[in-house]
């Protein structure tokens, strides 16, 4: 059974006048990267009653890809050419960053955007982008990366300039 991406969004105006049309906001994949479209359209802050025992899929977000290839003229999804799997042509010094990471990176960024704009969360500033996030994404791995060493093993090792300057003067 397919469900509509597309959902009406009504204002308290629109609802009490009589044969006002509803307006219409069409779900990207901003909005369901940052988690905010479930199966019925944009997700609310209706929490469902503390006595429920069951958990609704309406306030459950869906995945970003989920919402690409449910949309009208979207290709049919294959495992042998899936665009999510087209990093794995690419040569070993070109790696993208973890998917994850991509994810959480966006999630922070939507949900600091929505606690500091004016519009709360409304406005479409556009400042990440894909390739904005891609290139933080990279950034934030090769850092990683340097402060942890190859192995990771520098997670848990002391900086010999943090033990210099910890280590208090010996008397003579």
């Amino acid at each position: 059974m397919a469900h509509r991406l597309e959902t009406k969004s009504v204002d308290q105006a629109d609802r009490d006048s009589p044969g006002a049309e509803y307006t219409r906001r069409q779900t990207t994949l901003y909005d369901a990267v940052a988690g905010r479209v479930g199966y019925e359209g944009f997700l609310t802050d209706q929490q469902p009653s503390k006595y429920r025992d069951t958990a609704s899929t309406s306030q459950v977000p869906l995945p970003p890809e989920e919402i690409l290839f449910r949309r009208k003229g979207a290709p049919v999804r294959f495992a042998e050419d899936d665009v999510y799997e087209a990093d794995r042509h690419l040569q070993p010094h070109q790696r993208l960053p973890d998917s994850d990471l991509l994810k959480t990176i966006h999630a922070y960024v939507a949900d600091y955007y929505d606690r500091t704009s004016k519009a709360h969360g409304n406005v479409d500033v556009r400042s990440l982008d894909e390739t904005a996030l891609l290139a933080f994404g990279i950034l934030l791995e090769e850092a990683s990366g340097h402060a942890l060493g190859s192995t990771g093993d520098l997670a848990f090792v002391e900086s010999v300039e943090a033990n210099v300057s910890d280590e208090p003067s010996r008397p003579p």
